[in-house]
């Protein structure tokens, strides 16, 4: 009996060093799995719902905001394509006497047309306006497809136009400095004509992106963008003062308030006065390098 009570009470001592062995090994077991766990939640910490705000917050910041100006060369993106082409210096002693002889009325005609076409557009654009009373905000109401194709349709005239005007400039610069044998450059101005040509394609810009703009604050500055426009840049050089036995094309032009591209007011008033050469000083280098290339393909 004594020998089996003895034998008991080792087997029982065995069990709870056996059930204490286990418990520490499990403990340690958790505590090593609970540890890798929470280190990968400190270098991956879930994203909070303060972090998600400020995240959302950030993207309003960036949303666009539709009161900008569009810059003409962004007119694609609102499915109306620029269109405007800068004169080239592809051509032939063919094409600069051609120009020489026919470009006159061709240049005449996009000044007169264009003009046309402002006081038409502004015109319907005031009348829209009044009939059916709207806000500047619903502006772009007044700027239907037909005023969009007609604008699609002189940007040409006024590509076309610029590039004669260089055209121009290019043979009266060679045949009085360069001796070469173009006539009917007697009348022309390769000074004035150089920067008109740059002026049509300005305008060209403008009528573009007038069709798109968002920026006018009041229809007194609607009103007023496409003829100050023109005043700027289309009639800056009369064209008279270019091609000397040509008409003015608009002996009273209309005087508005200078505005810029972007519809403020403009303070270009306020600045001196400057000369073509100030304003203009790559035009005459421009032209030399032309006619150094159409020397060579002369010969």
């Amino acid at each position: 009996m004594d020998e089996e009570s003895e034998r008991g009470s080792r087997h029982e001592r065995y069990n709870r060093k056996t059930r204490r062995l286990r418990w520490i090994i499990g403990s340690i077991g958790i505590l090593i799995v609970g540890g890798i766990f929470i280190g990968d939640m400190y270098t991956n910490p879930l994203p909070s719902k303060k972090e998600n705000t400020g995240v959302q917050s950030e993207a309003k910041q960036t949303k666009p905001n539709k009161t900008e100006t569009i810059d003409p060369r962004d007119l694609a993106s609102f499915g109306h394509g620029t269109n405007i082409v800068q004169p080239n210096n592809d051509f032939s002693p063919e094409d600069v006497q051609n120009a020489l002889d026919t470009g006159k009325p061709v240049i005449e005609s996009a000044i007169s047309s264009t003009s046309k076409l402002i006081e038409n557009i502004v015109k319907e654009q005031k009348e829209m306006k009044e009939s059916k009373q709207l806000d500047i905000k619903e502006f772009q109401q007044t700027i239907t497809q037909d005023v969009r194709d007609r604008v699609d349709s002189q940007v040409e005239i006024l590509n076309e136009a610029s590039q004669v005007a260089h055209t121009m400039a290019s043979g009266a610069y060679m045949a009085k400095y360069k001796d070469m044998p173009f006539t009917n450059t007697e009348n022309v101005s390769e000074e004035k004509l150089e920067p008109l040509s740059q002026n049509l394609l300005d305008m060209a810009y403008s009528l573009e992106t007038y069709t798109v703009a968002r920026s006018f604050e009041t229809w007194h500055e609607a009103a007023n963008y496409l003829p100050n426009r023109q005043e700027k840049s289309l009639l800056a050089i009369p064209l008279n003062e270019a091609i000397f036995n040509s008409s003015s094309i608009v002996s009273n032009p209309i005087i508005a308030e200078p505005v810029t591209e972007e519809g403020n007011i403009s303070d270009e008033s306020e600045k001196h006065e400057q000369t073509d050469a100030e304003r203009y000083p790559e035009a005459i280098t421009s032209v030399f390098k032309i006619s150094e290339a159409m020397n060579a393909i002369y010969v």
